[in-house]
């Protein structure tokens, strides 16, 4: 059953512009939500004449967008990630501000009172100018603390390392990743419960030979613990981590590699408190699954997606697992609303009731346009449909995010052209859950 849930009033808020790119391109994006649904948008803006690079904010206070706001008074600030303490609100901003005389990065913030963005006077970790630091994550618990898991350069290569902020300011970063020589740390992804136990994990890449390993770090406040090489095949290149943290101490890993040349499989491992599981194959049929996804509530409720092709030729299913407590229930296919496409960036979201959120892209073989999709679960089925159209362009999703009620919001940016010179517009759909439980005869009917 599909309902166009954007298109007809449904749960989803009409696409709202947050930045309308010309003569200024968006680049990278993040967001947070509060419990109040408090919504804060971070992106990157760059001019390539002259050239500059800064970051911005755009906060959604419950009843309208406010102007955004520049973060950074450098013209070189670059990755820019956003965290926000669910209960307070308040939060923090990092980018890398980049110093091109001395060619070094130093991570810094800005910290968000509640009600604005206060620039703050020294780094927020590091020592400017002495190395370079890059592409970082933020993270927040329900106790205040923010992490950070970024990119630090260590003999010229850039090392998986991790530092948290607490009431007496962020701790020194440490290094996460224990490899040396040629090897690159690359896909961090990071995940953190609500009392603090966080979940990293990364992919690190020897430049010189091409071979990838994963690893999966567990960390607190106090320290991280030492990383674990996490695969289904150890020999095999492992790809694109999702972690998961649930408020019971428990996390979950998912990853693909390939099987037999160009076949891929999504594998998880489970963290049960004390130890890893051997990492399982999660996909279920013959052909390659592709750019695992993976969520956890509030409620405990787990949930992982993943793409693989159906028995149908050029029919690409969208496919959806639920944690019993021991392993996976049975797949189930999400996405009737987009069969025939090919689907890109999906990620999954589950609120304190244990109702499913997904959101992914949807673009023919050709890619002359790419339309945002979304697929819910209220409890007792599967809706899906569209978010946006868009223009005559392309429609990228590059953030999600969600509360623990359920409120959420996408982030994408659009062009009104396929052209690969058109600059990108930066736009924002707000989602409004509807009551929990069974509600849907004949697609949404709002709350």
């Amino acid at each position: 059953m599909a309902s166009q849930g954007g298109a007809q009033g449904g749960p989803w808020s009409a696409p709202q512009v947050l930045h309308v790119a010309n003569p200024q391109e968006v680049t990278e994006v993040d967001a947070a939500i509060d419990d109040a649904a408090r919504i804060q948008v971070l992106h990157a803006r760059y001019t390539t004449s002259p050239p500059t690079r800064t970051v911005w904010a755009s906060q959604w206070t419950g009843s309208a967008w406010t102007a955004a706001q520049r973060l950074t008074p450098s013209e070189d600030a670059l990755n820019p990630a956003v965290a926000l303490d669910p209960v307070s609100g308040q939060g923090y901003a990092t980018w890398g501000d980049y110093d091109d005389t001395l060619f070094t990065t130093t991570i810094a913030e800005s910290r968000f009172d509640g009600n604005q963005w206060l620039p703050q006077a020294t780094p927020a970790w590091g020592t400017p100018g002495a190395s370079y630091e890059g592409y970082n994550i933020l993270a927040a618990d329900r106790m205040g603390r923010v992490f950070a898991l970024y990119q630090k350069f260590v003999g010229g290569r850039t090392r998986a390392a991790g530092a948290v902020r607490t009431t007496g300011g962020w701790s020194a970063g440490t290094l996460l990743s224990n490899q040396s020589g040629e090897v690159a740390s690359t896909t961090p992804v990071l995940a953190v419960n609500a009392a603090g136990l966080a979940a990293a994990a990364w992919v690190d890449v020897d430049v010189v030979s091409g071979e990838s390993r994963m690893y999966v770090a567990l960390g607190t406040s106090a320290a991280w613990g030492a990383p674990q090489q996490m695969a289904f095949n150890p020999n095999v290149d492992a790809a694109l981590p999702r972690v998961a943290v649930a408020d019971n101490g428990q996390v979950f890993l998912v990853w693909y590699e390939p099987v037999g040349g160009v076949i891929y499989r999504s594998y998880f491992s489970h963290y049960d408190g004390s130890q890893w599981s051997a990492p399982a194959r999660l996909d279920h049929l013959s052909s390659s699954a592709l750019a695992v996804d993976v969520a956890v509530g509030a409620g405990g409720d787990v949930w992982a997606v993943y793409t693989q092709e159906t028995d149908i030729p050029g029919a690409v299913g969208l496919w959806a697992r639920r944690w019993t407590g021991s392993g996976w229930a049975a797949p189930v296919m999400v996405n009737t609303a987009s069969l025939g496409f090919l689907l890109g960036s999906h990620r999954v979201m589950v609120d304190q009731h244990g109702r499913v959120l997904i959101v992914y892209y949807a673009f023919d073989s050709f890619s002359t346009f790419k339309t945002v999709y979304y697929s819910y679960w209220d409890g007792s089925q599967w809706e899906d449909s569209v978010v946006d159209i868009g223009a005559n362009g392309f429609n990228r999703p590059q953030k999600v995010a969600m509360n623990r009620s359920g409120h959420a919001l996408v982030v994408w940016d659009n062009t009104t052209s396929t052209s690969p010179a058109a600059l990108h517009d930066l736009r924002v759909a707000r989602f409004t859950p509807p009551p929990p439980g069974p509600m849907f005869a004949s697609g949404f009917e709002g709350p």
